[in-house]
């Protein structure tokens, strides 16, 4: 071992010392090599001979060699380690997984925990989730066996006498809604206005059994379809529509409505769903005679995963609703019915939609046109039954991000890699000491490596430590105990890992985690952070609510139980809000001229809602790798294929 003598006699006259101690003393401060210290050592060995005559007669010859480590193997690492590695992100546990924009994390990413795109930001849509078929509107009110025999019919599965039954009838407005799974408009059998598919899914399974009939599916979140501007018929009405959800996620999913907000009395007529005490129950929405009327069917439960033929009428003196052609609602009304030629139709969800799914979609948009804001930017592994299906939709269908299904696991992947508060660079190498700190606020300061004493700047403690402005560090962090947590709330701050050096041979350079933490690791309001390495944390990962100008830049891998994207504070606007930046921003592109194409790019100019992503997590440059230091080992080991550790001689001296 290093700072050890090692001496023997040959003969009777003839013996030797040798000495070895680390670092080499030609080297300095300033020195391109000063960082190679701890890697070198100074071997002295020193011959004497005494005569044979005279025994205090000795003469001497020394020669001094320093030598430097070839490091050829890492100490071992954890049986999946090169799996986790293989991800910008890892999160390991099954808990809820917050992420409110703006943020982005780049590169694959592992999740165990149900993602929440946006969850915390107001949804102000009603989305209906599941899909809907042939929907008919009628200038006037449909006697009840008329609906009795359209439901009838519309049961039957030899024929399609339902589309027979309707154009018997003679609808105004009338989608099949029958396109295939390619088609981008929906196609109006009666009233020629034509439908733009936003987000919904055409081509899936219809109706009834009739061969090959279709329909389209929303995904409860921001799916619909635009039907264009249209009024409803003064004298009255009948609005036809069938119907399967595939859940109440959102109880007041929107079949087809005309409306301006949410409100009753933002409405001239709609068609929906409503939870009714511990049920689900339709619901009819009509403007007439200056005034909105809510009906709420007073019976005829509705379930998920059955198909419901609903019809809702008008004849001026009574708002009407049919389940499957059984009357469930009635009451009184009169006026003729208002319209608005400015105002448009959606099926599946409410104008104007919603601003999430706008905003999303425009995101992807921007992607596709070089401008890259998603939330995520490449593949995302996780078990697909952990999160709802209307979240999987929101970042397959509508960001367009790949997803790999993966088995669901809760098992802690990682220990916490010490024990003990010193390390050594190799076998029989000198054991340095960890630097000690002690928890409280930092601020205005640095730690380095000192390549005599402290190599890997490697600092631990317990409790919390809070970094507040002008922080500087290089090296490693250890936080240990239950109560180890790092909290950033200051700027100015830049932690980064100290170096290794490379493996023989090798291009690739290995790098120590910048940030093991037992318990938390918070970037809290305010704060400016740019963390380079490898963050692990056993608990929670979190970027705090806060002002939009709080900041977390980190290049490397993360490593968390949990991981949370809290919303930024200027981005906490009501429903309300979003409702009219949303029309704001649609009726300026009907405007043309210098309109603004994307919702991001409007909200960022108006309201100064800028996209660009706040919290970034970045994997690091192509050719750095990560260790995974069990610090109660030495760091670097003989190669298996070697007898010991292998050294390149540097100088050699001779002292005779």
């Amino acid at each position: 071992g290093v700072d050890a003598t090692l001496n023997g006699q040959l003969n009777a006259t003839d013996s030797y010392v040798v000495g070895y101690e680390t670092g080499d003393a030609s080297l300095t401060a300033s020195d391109e090599d000063y960082r190679w210290w701890p890697y070198r050592l100074t071997v002295t060995s020193t011959g004497y001979s005494v005569d044979p005559n005279n025994v205090n007669v000795r003469s001497s010859y020394q020669v001094v060699a320093v030598v430097q480590l070839s490091p050829r193997a890492l100490s071992n690492e954890p049986a999946n380690w090169s799996q986790m590695n293989n991800y910008t992100v890892y999160q390991w546990a099954n808990e809820n997984v917050p992420l409110n924009i703006p943020m982005q994390i780049s590169g694959p990413a592992h999740f165990q925990g149900s993602l929440l795109p946006c969850e915390d930001y107001p949804p102000d849509e009603k989305p209906f989730h599941g899909t809907i078929d042939d929907v008919a509107i009628y200038n006037r009110a449909l006697s009840p066996s008329e609906i009795e025999t359209l439901s009838i019919y519309g049961h039957l599965s030899s024929s399609d006498l339902l589309g027979l039954v309707h154009w018997l009838y003679g609808p105004s407005h009338w989608w099949r809604l029958n396109e295939s799974s390619t088609a981008t408009t929906i196609s109006p059998s009666a009233g020629g206005q034509v439908g733009k598919l936003v987000g919904a899914t055409p081509g899936v399974p219809g109706q009834g059994l009739v061969s090959n009939n279709r329909a389209v599916h929303f995904n409860g979140a921001t799916d619909h379809v635009e039907l264009g501007n249209f009024n409803l018929a003064s004298s009255g009405t009948s609005i036809c529509a069938w119907f399967k959800a595939d859940s109440f996620g959102n109880p007041e999913g929107r079949i087809i409505s005309k409306a301006t907000g949410i409100d009753e009395n933002e409405h001239f007529f709609m068609l929906s769903t409503v939870q009714s005490s511990n049920r689900y129950r339709l619901r009819f929405r009509l403007r007439a005679g200056g005034s909105t009327t809510t009906l709420t069917a007073s019976s005829g439960n509705l379930a998920p995963g059955a198909w419901v033929f609903v019809v809702a009428t008008y004849d001026g003196s009574h708002m009407r609703l049919y389940k499957d052609g059984v009357l469930v609602g009635s009451t009184s009304k009169s006026g003729g019915i208002n319209g608005n030629s400015t105002v448009p139709v959606f099926l599946g969800d409410n104008p104007p939609g919603g601003s999430r799914g706008q905003y999303l979609r425009d995101l992807r948009s921007m992607a596709a046109a070089g401008t890259d804001y998603r939330p995520f930017t490449s593949t995302i592994d996780l078990p697909r039954p952990n999160t709802q299906a209307t979240d999987l939709s929101l970042l397959e269908d509508v960001l367009g991000l790949p997803i790999n299904n993966i088995s669901s696991s809760n098992s802690v992947p990682l220990s916490f890699p010490a024990s003990s508060w010193s390390y050594r660079l190799y076998p029989g190498g000198k054991s340095y000491a960890m630097q000690s700190i002690p928890a409280g606020t930092y601020r205005n300061s640095g730690s380095t490596p000192d390549p005599q004493t402290n190599p890997l700047g490697v600092l631990y403690h317990s409790g919390r430590i809070t970094v507040e402005d002008g922080v500087y560090v290089e090296g490693s962090v250890l936080s240990t105990g239950n109560s180890g947590e790092l909290y950033f709330a200051g700027e100015n701050i830049h932690f980064k890992p100290a170096w290794l050096p490379p493996l023989a041979g090798s291009s690739e350079s290995y790098h120590l985690p910048t940030a093991v933490v037992q318990n938390d690791i918070r970037i809290l309001d305010g704060a400016n952070v740019r963390l380079d390495g490898l963050a692990v944390t056993f608990d929670d990962f979190e970027f705090v609510t806060g002002s939009a100008d709080t900041t977390c830049d980190l290049q490397g891998r993360l490593l968390t139980r949990k991981f949370k994207s809290q919303p930024r504070t200027e981005w906490q606007q009501s429903e309300s809000w979003y409702r009219s930046r949303l029309w704001a921003f649609r009726n300026q592109l009907g405007a043309g001229g210098s309109a603004v194409s994307y919702f991001p790019e409007w909200l960022a100019q108006q309201e100064g809602l800028a996209a660009e992503p706040k919290l970034t997590i970045r994997p690091p440059a192509s050719d750095i790798r990560y260790h995974w230091q069990n610090w109660n080992e030495p760091i670097f080991q003989p190669h298996p294929n070697d007898e010991g550790l292998r050294w390149d001689l540097i100088h050699w001296s001779v002292n005779p």
